[in-house]
């Protein structure tokens, strides 16, 4: 359906910023002020099988999807980020 959808269009890098998902949520919900959207609503078992499938998908593909350890300080993070980016342009 994925295929379909995006006309078998296939990005040439992802940056998959991974971390727990109580902390993805925590962040979340803590920019936003209050409980988040829709998405951030749902169980914490929904949050996770989303992570298991992230990850599932860079060990399919992990030239094309990077990740990034998104438990990292913000400077870190945004080093990993320009290195990969960098690393990708001709």
């Amino acid at each position: 359906l994925n295929a379909w959808a995006s006309f078998e269009t296939v990005p040439d890098l992802t940056l998959w910023l991974d971390c727990d998902v109580e902390t993805g949520l925590r962040r979340a919900t803590k920019k936003t002020g209050g409980p988040g959207d829709r998405f951030e609503a749902e169980p914490l078992e929904f949050h996770r099988h989303v992570a298991a499938g992230f990850a599932e998908l860079h060990r399919q593909f992990p030239r094309r999807i990077v990740r990034i350890d998104g438990g990292l300080a913000l400077e870190d993070i945004t080093a990993l980020v320009i290195a990969e980016v960098e690393n990708r342009l001709p």
